[in-house]
């Protein structure tokens, strides 16, 4: 068993991580979490069961502590978790202001040269 960055607990069976699974179990199910069992301290707290494990997707999380478990399915952590970003393309830049919208903005006694600066452009837009 090991730990990877994002702090997920990754091993090749439940049983390696400490998790127990009753015989004949599948789906969805709730049980103890080997990180936080001892630590819980009320006798109340001692019964709950804060770990949601699902066999289907192999994984483990608990409600308590925090704690993610993984039965490793070859390359956990190396492919399914690193995001792919892609960085947005510029948008066309168009230097021209129409007569109609440079008078308007001259009539608000705003120049042609302030408009540019702050790289005011005038267009069509299709809005339904």
């Amino acid at each position: 068993m090991y730990r990877g960055k994002d702090g997920t607990f990754v091993a090749a069976t439940f049983d390696e991580m400490g998790i127990q699974i009753p015989y004949g179990k599948t789906g969805q199910f709730k049980t103890f979490c080997p990180e936080c069992k001892n630590s819980r301290t009320k006798q109340k707290n001692q019964r709950d069961t804060p770990l949601s494990v699902d066999l289907n997707e192999q994984i483990a999380n608990c409600h308590n502590c925090g704690a993610k478990f993984v039965v490793d399915k070859g390359g956990y952590l190396e492919n399914s978790h690193q995001k792919k970003y892609d960085r947005p393309k510029p948008q066309e830049t168009y230097d021209k202001i129409d007569s109609a919208t440079a008078d308007w903005f001259e009539t608000r006694r705003i120049s042609i040269d302030t408009l540019k600066k702050l790289k005011v452009t005038s267009g069509t837009q299709f809005m339904p």
